[in-house]
């Protein structure tokens, strides 16, 4: 099976909150109902965790749920942005109708 990055994100933070709680996979598997060989999946990233699962187990570490994704690099603006930008700047608004039309469809 394929593991998607966003999958080993979320295994590697759970992993995280549970060492910070010192558990070990047993226990914390136990904790949250499931099987340990489940559960170390979960954690490698090789079995996806379903929204409400994910919610039960943000629930269970008492963190909120968007702890367990990546957070956005809101500095970055690629360079389709910037044309964007600089096309509004300028009031070409041709311009900024194709880029926001190429953007979202």
């Amino acid at each position: 099976m394929r593991r998607s990055a966003v999958q080993v994100y979320v295994g590697r933070r759970l992993g995280e909150e549970r060492a910070a709680l010192d558990y070990t996979q047993a226990e914390f598997a136990k904790i949250i109902g499931c099987s340990q060989p489940q559960y170390g999946r979960y954690e490698n990233g090789t079995r996806g965790i379903s929204a409400s699962e994910l919610q039960e187990l943000a629930t269970t570490l008492q963190m909120p749920i968007e702890s367990f994704f990546p957070a956005p690099d809101r500095g970055k603006i690629d360079n389709s942005e910037k044309e964007l930008l600089e096309a509004w700047r300028s009031r070409k608004l041709g311009v900024v109708l194709r880029l926001v039309t190429e953007r979202f469809g």
